[in-house]
């Protein structure tokens, strides 16, 4: 039939969109990433914070110009679907007539290869453009992973804090990433959009005399569908294990410590994006190879006529009509596409020394201003 997998098709839009939606929110992530000082203002501090400006220039270049290419993704299909419908009207007339003009036929139909190849070409270009965006948020890893690594050998004598605190934040960063909902094929076939929430992770440097001082928040987006995610968070168990278990490994290391384990926290940011891209590395060339197999389905009838056969007795040719239906359950699964919304949720915030689950952000610009 004349016409991709639906279910295929779809499967494959809704995990590129919830790609580009995850980048979004790493890019809104990184904006909004603030490393406070330390006493001793170590130079590999320096480092972390020059690879957060890269990272920013990069969220900042994504969020400008990924609009431009990724809306060009719905809209080829809307306009594949529409060619197809006006090809397929046509063309049905053509075989129920009592004399076939073949010649016409073949005509028509190498004016849809024409559309199925431009789409594989778009989609190169999407694909391309994509890729090298994804390699300017990758090219900072190895050089944060350096200067945190520099960090750590500074502070040999203290490592096993070290690690069992950035083990217990990481631990914790996964808890929340987990608890995020994914943008399915159903979930924009509902119409209905996702809640984004801004979840905060304030963490404070603790001193052997129990003061605590603002050094790192790092301010990521969470979505869910249908539930408040302070709600979500705050129930689940495991978060609050985690807190309580972060707050007691911080009192037992010095404050340089506490932060070489801290800043890790933006590196596994990058690690969890890093995920994600692989993700993409493979939708973006299976949509590629959709245009490029329905261009050969095509290209394979045209030939046969080309050779003499009758166009009636191909089947691609007399089911166009229903293969029309399934490009339309397509154009309409697009335009959702291009209308899904996020709507504001409640922000979430997570005082690390603390322990505490808090709603609001009154807390999150006092911070943001106390740790610069």
């Amino acid at each position: 039939m004349l016409a991709p997998d639906a279910v295929m098709t779809k499967d494959i839009l809704s995990s590129i969109w919830n790609q580009k939606t995850i980048l979004n929110g790493y890019s809104t992530t990184v904006q909004n990433t603030v490393v406070g000082k330390v006493p001793t203002n170590p130079q590999w501090l320096n480092g972390v914070r020059t690879e957060l400006k890269e990272l920013r220039v990069a969220g900042n270049s994504w969020m400008d110009k990924s609009p431009e290419f990724i809306g060009l993704i719905p809209a080829q299909i809307v306009t594949l679907s529409s060619t197809f419908e006006a090809f397929a009207d046509t063309i049905t007339k053509m075989l129920k007539s009592k004399e076939t003009n073949t010649p016409a036929i073949i005509e028509l139909l190498t004016g849809l290869k024409k559309q199925y190849d431009a789409a594989t070409t778009q989609a190169s270009d999407i694909t391309r453009e994509w890729m090298r965006h994804i390699g300017q948020f990758r090219a900072v890893i190895p050089q944060m992973e350096k200067s945190i690594q520099e960090g750590w050998q500074d502070l040999a004598d203290e490592e096993e804090k070290i690690t069992e605190i950035a083990v217990a934040l990481t631990q914790l960063q996964d808890e929340i990433a987990t608890l995020s909902s994914q943008i399915t094929s159903g979930v924009i076939s509902s119409g209905k959009g996702v809640t984004s929430s801004s979840v905060s992770i304030l963490y404070k440097l603790v001193s052997t005399s129990g003061v605590s001082v603002p050094y790192l928040s790092v301010v990521s987006l969470a979505f869910t569908i249908g539930k408040s995610f302070y709600d979500l968070i705050s129930k689940t168990d495991q978060i609050v294990d985690d807190l309580k278990k972060i707050t007691e490994l911080q009192t037992e290391a010095t404050q340089v410590a506490q932060a070489a384990a801290a800043t890790k926290m933006v590196l596994q940011l990058l690690y969890q994006l890093d995920k994600n891209f692989s993700s993409v590395e493979t939708d973006l060339p299976r949509l590629q190879q959709i245009w490029t197999g329905e261009s050969g389905k095509v290209d394979e009838i045209i030939q046969g006529l080309h050779a003499g056969a009758d166009p009636k007795l191909y089947f691609d040719l007399q089911t166009m009509q229903t293969a029309s239906t399934i490009w339309q359950e397509l154009k309409d699964f697009s335009n959702k596409m291009s209308t899904f919304h996020t709507t504001p949720g409640k922000p979430v915030e997570i005082d690390t020394s603390t322990g505490e689950i808090l709603p609001g952000n009154d807390q999150v610009q006092q911070f943001l201003l106390s740790a610069t």
